[in-house]
């Protein structure tokens, strides 16, 4: 049995880091990151899954951590919740959240909820931190001094009269 786990945890390992550069792992793992924070069921949601797809992000990476912090995210109610709730109360942010409400689509993405905008402003806030953190580490373990040598040869003077 548990050598049935290790070898499942290796397979997931070798298929999250899989010929990506560091950079591509850090993304996936700090919009995974985003992505676990924010609640889902709404427009938020599936604008930052479709980001996650529409670009060149570790996909499994990405997922991976939004599970992880999906399980977290409850916990960080207690913090999200009054910072939900100052933003959609601030008197002079008023004006906008009732404009940006009656825009065509924005109300589908929930912005009104208090444990939607605190996740989502916690979630932008993490952003950044958790991919310089991230690129570090993945640097670190996958890639510690590796270069990679280019295949790119250079055609001689000669070659290119020839080939005409």
């Amino acid at each position: 049995m548990i050598g049935w786990l290790i070898k499942n945890a290796l397979h997931v390992r070798s298929f999250a880091i899989s010929r990506d550069t560091p950079r591509q792992l850090a993304w996936g793992l700090a919009l995974g990151v985003l992505l676990g924070l924010v609640p889902k069921g709404n427009l938020c949601a599936v604008v930052i899954s479709t980001f996650i797809l529409a670009t060149r992000v570790n996909f499994a990476t990405g997922m991976l951590s939004a599970t992880v912090f999906s399980l977290l995210g409850p916990f960080a109610d207690p913090l999200t919740q009054p910072i939900g709730q100052a933003l959609l109360s601030h008197n002079r942010l008023e004006s906008l959240w009732v404009y940006l409400y009656d825009l065509p689509l924005v109300p589908w993405t929930a912005f009104n909820n208090t444990a939607v905008m605190g996740n989502l402003v916690l979630g932008l806030a993490m952003l950044y931190p958790s991919y310089r953190l991230s690129l570090r580490w993945f640097r670190r373990t996958r890639f510690p001094t590796e270069k990679q040598p280019r295949n790119e040869t250079v055609a001689q003077p000669e070659e290119l009269h020839s080939r005409r």
